[in-house]
């Protein structure tokens, strides 16, 4: 791969990783979309390549959130530990169908949930806003098995997955989900990402190109993502994955 392939790459990983830290996704579906279109790469390729790359990024945003008492373990935990299991059965299950049927998947899932995120902004005031723990326990397992499939199956993180589900299910707010997220996808992207290697799937001189810039932008994101306000990030979140998922769509169907 020369080198202009490998700045291209080092610079996806930084734009992805900015939207990574400051939206608590894992950027998977931002770097596929992007691998697509400006490099052409195969989708089985592209998925693998770029769900490892949420690692160091997640671990960088992570480290932020922290500082900043931003986590809930106990839902962090659970989620991340049903996710791992799941992720590796949606990781095998991208043998079994096209690069076109993932692709064209990945980006309705992206419009859909950017719709979700715009129209819904965790508690209402008018709902219960007390959950008892067989409902926590119920709600946390089934978003981690969602989302644990969704980051094998069409490589996203998770993230664009977990964070409006934490906020319509779990009723945290988009504040609380976000850090919450980046720590669930630490546990289940390692099983996940090892499986698509093991598959052959991974393009190593990409995605060490893009790791450099992946841990980078991650930690200027999730700097940034604390002086915002709950409503800002609502917004911005679902103005961003409707972007690349619009971008997906058309270069799939060749308009792009």
């Amino acid at each position: 791969m020369d080198w202009a392939l490998l700045v291209i790459g080092f610079t996806i990983g930084l734009i992805s990783g900015v939207i990574s830290g400051a939206f608590g996704i894992g950027a998977s579906s931002v770097k596929i979309v992007l691998l697509r279109v400006l490099l052409g790469v195969s989708g089985a390729v592209a998925i693998a390549t770029s769900l490892p790359l949420s690692i160091p990024a997640a671990i960088s945003g992570t480290i932020v959130y922290h500082k900043h008492k931003l986590l809930k373990y106990k839902t962090i935990i659970t989620c991340g530990v049903t996710g791992a299991i799941f992720s590796v059965l949606g990781a095998f299950t991208t043998q079994q169908v096209s690069d076109e049927f993932l692709m064209l998947g990945l980006g309705v899932l992206l419009l859909l949930f950017a719709l979700l995120i715009y129209k819904r902004n965790g508690v209402r005031k008018n709902e219960k806003k007390v959950q008892s723990l067989n409902e926590k326990a119920f709600y946390t397992i089934l978003i981690g098995a969602v989302a644990g499939f969704s980051s094998g199956f069409l490589g996203i993180g998770g993230g664009v997955i977990i964070v409006p589900l934490l906020a319509r299910l779990r009723r945290l707010t988009y504040k609380q989900a976000i850090p919450c997220s980046l720590a669930i996808m630490l546990i289940y992207l390692i099983p996940a990402s090892l499986t698509h290697l093991a598959l052959g799937q991974v393009d190593i001189p990409l995605f060490i190109a893009m790791l450099a810039g992946s841990a980078i932008g991650a930690w200027v994101g999730a700097k940034n993502i604390v002086k915002m306000t709950d409503g800002e990030i609502r917004k911005w979140f679902a103005i961003t994955i409707a972007f690349f998922g619009t971008i997906l769509l058309l270069h799939e169907i060749g308009v792009i």
